[in-house]
């Protein structure tokens, strides 16, 4: 299974990426993104997107060219740790406030969860990214927002395509292996 809107992603990402690492921005504009890439959103680079478009295209290994520009991501990361750490500890704080308005939704669209949970597998690769002793201001929002989502479902199956498993191992991201439960089921049952 070739990710080919990650892949397109990644092309237009890495290029922009050092430029990116050393503005104030948190979303990047990518000119040259066609507007149909597969997915809203993709038309700008963050390190969150970034992060969960490569984290994705690691199952395909025999892909040269992804491994390629995973590559160039980790040699950008390693030269520009400090920054990479900075701005990820930015883009944490902002992923944060939008899980917490999705996670509001959801209890309107339970059937939204697959789509959504994406904000929070960003959200733990942004972390994965910070230096050792940087803890964002948000943390304790997310601590609080991963203690409603516990009490709102069950443990599950994967709810991404099988093929992404490898990548997002349980138990570092059990909220893909859940079951999200409306509140009319969960009162039911």
């Amino acid at each position: 299974m070739i990710l080919e809107h990650d892949l397109t992603y990644v092309r237009l990402a890495i290029p922009d990426l050092e430029e990116f690492l050393l503005s104030k921005e948190i979303f990047w504009p990518l000119p040259s993104a066609p507007t149909q890439i597969g997915q809203p959103g993709l038309e700008q680079l963050s390190l969150g997107l970034l992060r969960l478009s490569v984290a994705r295209l690691q199952t395909e290994p025999e892909n040269e060219e992804a491994t390629q520009l995973a590559a160039k991501m980790v040699d950008v990361r390693g030269r520009w740790r400090s920054n990479w750490s900075k701005k990820a500890m930015r883009e944490f704080g902002v992923r944060t406030a939008q899980w917490r308005r999705a996670l509001d939704d959801l209890r309107e669209r339970p059937a939204a969860y697959s789509r959504e949970i994406r904000l929070r597998a960003i959200l733990e690769l942004l972390r994965e990214d910070m230096l050792p002793g940087d803890e964002p201001v948000e943390y304790p929002v997310l601590v609080g927002l991963d203690h409603i989502l516990r009490g709102s479902g069950e443990p599950g199956a994967f709810v991404w395509d099988e093929g992404l498993q490898a990548a997002f191992p349980d138990p570092q991201f059990w909220f893909l292996y859940w079951n999200w439960k409306s509140a009319e089921s969960r009162h039911a049952g």
